[in-house]
C-alpha cells in the first residue's frame, strides 16, 4: 500500500488486516467525513482456503454492494488474488480460479468496480515468499506493487 500512494503521491488509509475475509461487519462501516477517490481490496485467498462456497459468495457480494453504497463516488479496485503455492488445490469454494472469476461477476453489477488480475505479478517461484506459501516478501511485494501500478496506469 505505501508503495502505491508514494508512486501515486496519494494520501493513503491502509485499512487492511492480514488474515482476513470479506466480512460485511468491516463493509457496513463508513468513515464519517471520508470520502476517498479509490477504494483497493485484495480479500478472497484466505476466504477460498477457509470459507464454503455458500459463505464465500453471500460476503463478497455483500461486501462490495456496501462499498458502492457508502462509497459511491469512490472507484473501487478489487485485487483479484495472486498465486499462491497450492493455489491447484480444490477447496469448498471451488478451484482457485472461481474466486477472480466472482469477483468479475459482482463488478458487472457494480458501475464503479474494477477487478485487477493480480494472479501473474508476483513470480511463481516460493522465494518470492515469506512463508514459501502465501504471503510475499519485500522483492514479492515489489513485484506486486509494479503490477498493479502497470494496471491502474493502463
Amino acid at each position: 500500500a505505501s508503495i502505491l500512494a508514494d508512486h501515486f503521491d496519494a494520501d493513503a488509509r491502509n485499512k487492511g488486516i492480514g488474515g482476513e475475509v470479506f466480512r460485511p461487519t468491516l463493509s457496513a462501516l463508513k468513515d464519517d467525513g471520508f470520502e476517498p477517490e479509490i477504494i483497493s481490496v485484495a480479500y478472497g485467498t484466505n476466504d477460498w482456503s477457509k470459507l464454503s462456497k455458500e459463505e464465500f459468495d453471500r460476503n463478497c457480494e455483500t461486501f462490495y454492494s456496501d462499498l458502492a453504497r457508502l462509497y459511491p463516488k469512490a472507484r473501487i479496485i478489487s485485487l483479484a488474488p495472486i498465486w499462491r503455492v497450492d493455489h491447484n488445490r480444490t477447496t469448498a469454494v471451488g478451484e482457485f480460479s472461481y474466486v477472480a472469476n466472482k469477483l468479475n461477476e459482482i463488478a458487472s453489477n457494480i458501475p464503479n468496480m474494477t477487478v485487477v488480475d493480480c494472479f501473474p505479478f508476483v513470480p511463481h517461484d516460493v522465494n518470492m515468499y515469506l512463508d514459501l506459501r502465501v504471503h510475499p516478501n519485500n522483492e514479492g511485494f515489489a513485484h506486486y506493487a509494479k503490477g498493479i501500478i502497470k494496471a491502474l496506469e493502463n
